[in-house]
């Protein structure tokens, strides 16, 4: 949400690379009856700064001003980056050099053996209750 710029009366934004700070500065005419009064937060301060150039990195000093009982001003005071950002390098892949491999281990990765095929397991016979019932009607 953006500052309703009929509300501003001043406004001052204060760029010091040097120091890696942003100062806005910011004075707001007092509430007419006909309409709400207006509040101001430091999110919405925030977008002026960038506006003036500025990469914004954390508040230092924030300020909520609102215009119900007349005029008033804050004071916001942000961290700023002092340098451009750089741009990300991608990672370089260090190469592994291939381990070395005993003879007999390479002879056994590169011969195959056949699969072997496993024979089906007989069912047991089953246990508990169905097991009793069985045996009363005579098979086993």
């Amino acid at each position: 949400m953006a500052i309703d710029p009929k509300i501003i009366k001043h406004k001052e934004v204060l760029i010091d690379e040097t120091a890696g700070t942003a100062t806005v500065n910011i004075a707001i005419y007092p509430r007419s009856l006909d309409k709400i009064r207006s509040k101001i937060y430091t999110n919405h301060v925030i977008p002026l700064v960038i506006e003036a150039g500025a990469e914004v990195i954390g508040v230092i000093q924030g300020c909520e001003i609102n215009n119900r009982y007349g005029e008033a001003s804050g004071t916001w005071i942000f961290e700023i980056s002092t340098t451009t950002p750089f741009k990300k390098k991608p990672a370089v892949k260090k190469e592994k050099p291939a381990e070395q491999k005993a003879p007999a281990e390479q002879k056994a990765l590169v011969e195959k053996k056949a699969p072997v095929k496993k024979e089906p397991k007989k069912e047991e016979p089953s246990s508990g209750f169905f097991a009793k019932r069985d045996k009363k009607k005579g098979k086993k």
